[in-house]
């Protein structure tokens, strides 16, 4: 088990900057919108080139908080109560599993823990060692957790680098606003979208015939009509959502026309 320690890291959050680039064609009156690549994007501790000192209780992975293990989710490789053994633990809510995974790697090398189907999974230099059929809820909070509670002077836990993967459940995407130059007849809307298994694209969208007052949020379907009232600007927005952090949907074009 791993003993009271305090959290090193906490959660680092990734935000991509999307800019819309439109296009406006008056023989089709067709506005454009390419290269979007929406999607909800948020990281957790995925990979880390990280160097264990030959000392007790070093740990690294991600977790809630590693205080006690009622309430706490981790998943972790640790040196537990030894100075040359590796280990991986689970722990949910109060239910942990460690596995020892053999002798303690010496100098840096490439740590992944991984949420598989039915598990967890933790490799090392691309070796996968062990995977603990525990799984820790879709939504959890995790941080990054970096604990070596034994203190100087015994040898550090040192960390190099942390790469991260994972996508949040949810996220939303809103354009700017896109001027016809005349109040017009909104028609119809397309758009060119991936959806794994698990996720899904909802499309919103709303008018103006002063760009201040705006009518309300539209949910429409690709190919739909669009249902917003006449006029002169349009704006709309993405909801996207996963059921599985290591997929997410992607909305690539979205084209709207008028009459």
């Amino acid at each position: 088990m791993i003993p009271l320690c305090a959290m090193a890291l906490r959660m680092v959050w990734r935000h991509w900057l999307l800019e819309d680039r439109a296009r406006r064609t008056e023989p089709s009156r067709r506005l454009s919108i390419r290269g979007q690549d929406d999607r909800p994007n948020v990281v957790r501790p995925d990979a880390a080139m990280i160097n264990f000192g030959a000392t007790p209780y070093q740990n690294f992975g991600m977790a809630t908080n590693l205080s006690s293990a009622s309430g706490n989710y981790w998943a972790v490789f640790g040196t537990q109560a030894t100075i040359n053994t590796l280990f991986a633990q689970v722990n949910v809510s109060g239910t942990t599993q460690a596995v020892s995974l053999g002798a303690l790697p010496s100098g840096f090398h490439d740590y992944r823990i991984q949420p598989v189907s039915g598990g967890i999974q933790f490799s090392v230099d691309g070796v996968v060692l062990t995977t603990i059929n525990l799984t820790i809820p879709s939504g959890t909070p995790l941080a990054i957790a970096k604990s070596a509670c034994s203190g100087a002077p015994q040898p550090p836990l040192q960390v190099d680098s942390v790469g991260m993967t994972s996508y949040a459940s949810s996220g939303t995407f809103t354009s700017s606003v896109f001027d016809a130059g005349s109040n017009v007849n909104w028609a119809y809307v397309n758009w060119t979208a991936n959806l794994p298994a698990g996720t899904t694209l909802t499309v919103q969208i709303s008018s103006s015939t002063d760009g201040v007052n705006w009518s309300a949020w539209s949910t429409v379907t690709n190919g739909g009509t669009i249902t917003s009232p006449s006029g002169r600007y349009l704006r709309y927005e993405i909801v996207l959502t996963t059921t599985d952090p290591t997929v997410t949907p992607t909305l690539s074009t979205i084209s709207f026309t008028w009459g």
